[in-house]
Parts: structure tokens; sequence; C-alpha cells
């Protein structure tokens, strides 16, 4: 089930109190690995199907957490 939150604070700050299993893709998203279907080269496709954008500087981030994240 994908959800959404509304937050009014920095999300470097949101970032911080989650667990592992969130990351952070763009400067506007951080998502649940485990609502993640797909990677595609900018984005992620999340398992409503909806698109979520892979920011630049971000893209790192996203790739090390592909390589230790085992696939269904």
């Amino acid at each position: 089930k994908c959800e959404k939150y509304k937050e009014w604070n920095r999300l470097s700050n949101i970032e911080k109190d989650l667990p592992i299993e969130f990351v952070r893709c763009h400067r506007a998203y951080i998502v649940n690995i485990a609502s993640v279907r797909s990677i595609q080269p900018k984005s992620l496709v999340m398992i409503n199907n909806e698109i979520v954008p892979i920011g630049d500087h971000y893209l790192k981030q996203v790739i090390m957490w592909k390589r230790v994240t085992p696939t269904s």
C-alpha cells in the first residue's frame, strides 16, 4: 500500500528520523524502498504505478540502495 504524507518540515530533518528502509531520491521525495516496483534511469516506479523522479544529486544514493537491496 502506498501512502502519501504532507509534512511542513525540511525533508532533511524528517530523513534523519526515518528507518533505513526509506531513501531520499529527490529534493521533494523520500520513498519506502518496499514500495518501489522498479528503477528506471531517471525515476522510480512505485507499486501503485506512480512515477517518482530521481534527482541528479540523489542518483548515487539510489544506485547504492539498489546494489545492497535483494531483488524479489
